[in-house]
């Protein structure tokens, strides 16, 4: 029998106590290959293309925002420094609001490495 995402990060955990991001990652690609597969188990039709759009519009959208996100960050950002070129330099409002859109980027790019 096939071992289950949650058994494999059980298994790294109870081996080094701790789970690194790309077992989390790993875990993620069980769960999507046990879900295409439980669907095509119970399906009559052509099963993967099928399955793979089933996992698509079921769970995938949920991985998405995060992506949306950084991109509204982005283009925040080359807004603030368009719009107040001299003063995203100095020592005022609009240089904090510049530090904390890098800052916020930053974050999120090293949270989430495969973006």
């Amino acid at each position: 029998m096939k071992q289950t995402a949650v058994e494999f990060l059980e298994d790294c955990f109870n081996r080094y106590w701790v789970v690194s991001k790309s077992d989390i990652i790993k875990a993620k690609e069980i769960e999507k290959q046990q879900i295409i597969d439980a669907y095509n188990n119970g399906q009559q039709i052509p099963p993967f293309e099928y399955a793979e759009q089933y996992y698509k519009e079921t769970f995938k959208n949920k991985e998405e925002p995060i992506q949306e996100i950084l991109e509204n960050l982005e283009n925040q950002l080359k807004k603030v420094i368009k719009e107040h070129p001299i003063d995203v330099n100095e020592d005022n409002y609009w240089r904090g609001v510049k530090i904390g859109l890098e800052t916020a980027v930053e974050v999120i790019k090293f949270k989430v490495p495969n973006i």
